[in-house]
């Protein structure tokens, strides 16, 4: 049975928590807010709603204009998945994720597509100071990110027309005509050849994403498996051991999805 909403706010609303559900909830009903506009209706200095704003960017809650003004992210319009296959999803892949983080000692992710986008299912910190922060939760336009390319390279060119077809707009909600990928299909059989998908500033300024492809061997692979770093290490990373660290967990983990009915 479901249980009925309470009728009133909690007691004692945790200020932060409330005043970024209250931001959520006026990006998803008015959207091209200000900064300022959004302060004084919250009722807080500018810094703290430039905060707030920052956090729900980094989450994918908001996206900002070239005219400064925030609108609903593609966290926002993200439809709640399939709960049992993440679940097993993520049971199977934590062993994984927390084994690649220690042995690259980057942060590890697990990420499935949805549609046009990617979503961050879980994550397992790497060891060192400087790392990038966990990404559960992360939804990103599918040509925008790692995990996504490394899948679009994994896919025929019907199935990623069938991706770009008329999905939400990120700033709006409102529909939008089929658009092409960024990546033409000369960097896709590139990424297929190696193996592998780089982007930059996928999960934050300043941060580095390396992805592969898994697949149960069923169909397409809609799971990726991804290190993120800081930039500032990724050209030492890249073309080293770091990539065969990424590519051997990813074939251990695709064996054990495709040994076993996971989705049952």
């Amino acid at each position: 049975m479901q249980k009925k909403r309470a009728s009133g706010g909690p007691a004692y609303p945790v200020g932060g928590a409330d005043n970024a559900l209250r931001l959520i909830g006026m990006l998803r009903d008015l959207g091209g807010l200000r900064l300022t506009n959004i302060a004084s209706e919250l009722g807080v200095a500018p810094s703290t709603a430039h905060r707030l704003l920052a956090v729900l960017v980094h989450r994918g809650f908001a996206v900002q204009h070239d005219d400064h003004r925030y609108f609903p992210g593609p966290s926002m319009q993200a439809t709640p998945g399939d709960f049992r296959t993440n679940r097993a999803l993520t049971t199977i892949a934590r062993p994984h994720l927390e084994s690649l983080a220690a042995d690259s000692g980057e942060t590890a992710s697990l990420a499935i597509r949805v549609g046009a986008h990617t979503r961050i299912l879980s994550s397992s910190e790497g060891g060192r100071p400087d790392c990038v922060p966990d990404q559960r939760g992360t939804v990103l336009p599918i040509d925008l990110s790692a995990c996504g390319v490394a899948l679009l390279a994994s896919m025929s060119r019907s199935e990623r027309d069938q991706a770009f077809r008329a999905s939400p707009d990120s700033a709006t909600g409102l529909p939008v005509e089929p658009h092409a990928p960024h990546h033409p299909e000369r960097d896709l059989r590139t990424v297929r050849a190696q193996g592998y998908a780089v982007s930059y500033e996928d999960v934050g300024i300043g941060g580095c994403t390396i992805a592969v492809p898994i697949s149960d061997g069923d169909a397409s692979p809609f799971v990726a498996l991804c290190i993120s770093l800081p930039v500032s290490r990724s050209a030492g990373a890249i073309g080293t051991s770091i990539i065969d660290v990424l590519l051997a967990h990813g074939h251990a983990f695709e064996k054990q999805l495709r040994a076993a009915p996971w989705t049952g």
